[in-house]
């Protein structure tokens, strides 16, 4: 029902163009409403991803206390492992030592 009878743009102007505070309080409304229905989904889906991060700097922060701890660790991931796969370049470079006594193992038996 619409007393003053307005209609349509001119209804816009009035009640929505004509406040202080334009069509804002409208939105927000609107908005807010909308998240509402939606919250738990909202709150289901921030904490999926949350959890597990706050998870891992929690541990991270943990495991390494102190700087004696961070150094070790940086030379631990900086140390040099030997594996087959690095053997085998070091024998097709012929650097490898210990390639050279079993060859030279094999040879004398």
């Amino acid at each position: 029902h619409n007393p003053e009878g307005l209609h349509g743009k001119q209804w816009y102007q009035r009640r929505v163009r004509g406040t202080q505070y334009g069509p804002a309080p409208a939105i927000a409304i609107g908005i807010g409403a909308g998240l509402m229905g939606h919250g738990p989904a909202i709150f289901y889906t921030l904490c999926s991803f949350l959890i597990p991060i706050i998870f891992t700097v929690g541990h991270a922060s943990i495991r390494s206390r102190n700087v004696k701890n961070k150094v070790n660790s940086a030379v631990e991931t900086l140390r040099v492992v030997p594996t087959p796969m690095g053997h085998l370049i070091e024998c097709l470079e012929g650097g490898s030592s210990w390639i050279r006594s079993l060859s030279a193992q094999v040879k004398v038996q």
